[in-house]
């Protein structure tokens, strides 16, 4: 069975090289690009922008075709792109700095306004710098990182991306759940899954590019945040794609985010060696590869869908 995500080919956890999902088939965009050959998302207002989420996909499945080909064309699409991430880092007062989304899913945008910051997009940013100073030596990719990474330490309710019960440092139980928002919104718990997958990804690459660890104890913390809610996201046939009680039922995850979490799963516990992580994911790609399985997670889909009809675009990685 051909599965819907690819897991890089070029990955080394000593030091970042390729990225963990390959996204190579975001490295030639067909819509329109702006004068960098950067490619460009439509705003709901039409005027045609560069969003980071599309800029860091952009660099990072260039990087991967690069590091297949050593193609110098495709070397210099990597190194555009992460200058350009550089370049529109904003910085929050007092707190961190981000990339600013253009305009949030359809569903969401009683929470989260124009120009909102979202975790996955801020932790792929970050994963395409961490490869910048790596493979290229960008300047001003390294100190873009330590900017970047404070947010996922923040509470959603300071504007940061993480959601936290109990205090800060509190072992065992609820008490420990550390857990970063894709859609941090201060009234309405999301939870997805894949955005804190890779904001995962993203702190333990900081780490082995920085050689400092930036915020003392947030990996360990959001790992055993996701250990302790793991098992919430198992329907027993197929994975949810968040812990959202905002929809109309449950929404399960599509065949390539569910592979996606399969995968997410299986180098978090080659980074990380947690028993729980490889046993889980070996459960969920069972999943994946039975029919059943399949059929039953499409028709739960499509009834979710019809009674949830902008959940669409909460997923769909072209919005952001």
């Amino acid at each position: 069975m051909k599965r819907g995500a690819k897991r890089g080919r070029h990955i080394d956890l000593r030091s970042p090289r390729g990225y963990y999902l390959d996204y190579a088939s975001w490295a030639d965009p067909r819509g329109p690009l702006d004068d960098e050959g950067l490619p460009l998302t439509r705003s709901v207002d039409g005027v045609p922008l560069e969003s980071p989420g599309h800029v860091a996909r952009y660099a990072l499945g260039n990087l991967e075709l690069y590091l297949e080909s050593g193609t110098s064309e495709r070397r210099d699409r990597f190194d555009s792109a992460c200058r350009w991430l550089v370049r529109n880092l904003e910085t929050i007062p007092g707190s961190f700095a981000g990339w600013a989304i253009p305009d949030p899913p359809e569903a969401f945008k009683g929470e989260l306004g124009h120009g909102w910051l979202g975790g996955a997009v801020q932790a792929e940013c970050v994963c395409a710098l961490a490869r910048a100073v790596a493979l290229v030596r960008l300047e001003g990719a390294e100190e873009a990182i330590r900017s970047a990474i404070p947010g996922f330490g923040v509470p959603v309710g300071d504007a940061g991306f993480l959601r936290e019960v109990g205090e800060p440092g509190d072992e065992g139980g609820l008490a420990s759940l550390a857990f970063v928002e894709e859609y941090p919104m201060t009234y309405r718990i999301s939870m997805t899954l894949g955005g804190h997958i890779r904001a995962l990804w993203a702190i333990y690459d900081a780490t082995r590019t920085t050689s400092e660890v930036i915020v003392p104890g947030l990996f360990d913390r959001c790992l055993r945040g996701l250990l302790f809610v793991l098992d919430r996201y198992d329907t027993g046939f197929w994975t949810r794609a968040d812990l959202d009680c905002g929809w109309r039922g449950v929404r399960l995850a599509g065949p390539t985010t569910h592979s996606e979490h399969v995968l997410g799963l299986e180098i978090l516990h080659e980074m990380t060696q947690a028993l729980p992580l490889r046993e889980t994911a070996d459960r969920w790609l069972a999943y994946e590869t039975s029919p059943l399985s399949r059929f039953a997670a499409a028709a739960r889909a499509a009834a979710f869908d019809l009674v949830n009809p902008d959940v669409a675009t909460a997923s769909d990685p072209s919005r952001l």
